[in-house]
């Protein structure tokens, strides 16, 4: 089971999301406010985190800043999601290191098996 943290200001988006993965064995956490993330992560560090582009107090680009320049937690994976598909957004994701990058809207199928391929190997999946 992995600590999943979903940080997304829109509960349509984060709340199925949070139950497909509960249902899939592992621990989420859904986060509505991007503002004090970094500080969640450092009290219990999570194995993924699936980030917003899209925020209105802390874009996710900006927390992803925030997460990689914080060394308690910079080596955290980090997916970024979006509605947008932006190349500019896209590239600037890649070069802090975002772990991924997927597009809301896609099939929960192939959504579910991009985020499973990013966890850790000692992870147990169901």
């Amino acid at each position: 089971m992995a600590y999943i943290v979903i940080v997304d200001d829109s509960p349509v988006n984060a709340l199925p999301l949070g139950r497909l993965l509960k249902y899939s064995g592992h621990e989420v956490e859904c986060l509505l406010r991007s503002g004090g993330a970094v500080e969640t992560f450092r009290e219990h560090k999570p194995d993924l985190v699936l980030l917003d582009v899209g925020m209105p107090d802390v874009d996710g680009i900006e927390l992803l800043e925030k997460i990689r320049g914080d060394d308690q937690v910079s080596d955290v994976k980090v997916i970024m999601y979006s509605a947008l598909s932006d190349p500019r957004v896209m590239d600037r994701a890649a070069e802090l290191g975002a772990t991924d990058y997927l597009l809301k809207g896609g099939g929960w199928e192939e959504l579910l098996h991009r985020i499973e391929s990013h966890l850790p190997g000692d992870v147990h999946r169901h």
